[in-house]
């Protein structure tokens, strides 16, 4: 029996980068959508970055059952012992709990940096996920500018920004 193996390119090349920049940062931020939250994950995360702290967000959280969203909350924050918060990219009260949650994930790695010698430095956060989850539209919300192009569908942003 032969089997086919199919593997983009663009997600291979993706990868590769991600592993290269991954020292540079503090926090990796993944996002998910919170209608899709289970499907919206990148199956190969935990390997990816290994173990680097990690938040994760239910992006789009205003489209969804709140009720049911916290459920799912509540069951990937066990399953992968991380961080899990439900935002909508328009509500700036969202985004103030993102940069609370990673300047505190980071704050360690930051410590240790101090206890060398070095002077305290802000955060340095990754943000990944799947295409069309909301990635864009944070960093934008997070910069308070209009630095990535945004759209309703997928492949809008195709590089690392």
């Amino acid at each position: 029996m032969e089997y086919i193996h199919w593997y983009p390119g663009h997600i291979a090349k993706a990868e590769r980068k991600l592993k290269e920049l991954l020292n540079l940062v503090d926090v990796v931020v993944e996002v998910r959508d919170a209608r899709i939250p289970s499907s919206s994950a990148y199956p190969d995360i935990k390997r990816l970055i290994g173990e680097k702290p990690r938040l994760i967000i239910l992006n789009k959280s205003d489209l969804t059952d709140s009720d049911l969203t916290k459920k799912w909350a509540q069951k990937i924050s066990k399953e992968t012992s991380c961080q899990v918060i439900m935002t909508c990219a328009s509500a700036q009260n969202d985004l103030k709990k993102i940069t609370d949650k990673a300047s505190a994930l980071a704050q360690e790695k930051i410590a240790k940096l101090v206890q060398k010698g070095l002077l305290p430095r802000p955060a340095r956060v990754m943000i990944v996920g799947m295409p069309n989850v909301g990635k864009s539209s944070i960093i934008n919300k997070l910069i308070k500018r209009t630095k990535t192009k945004t759209g309703a569908k997928a492949g809008v942003t195709r590089t690392q920004q």
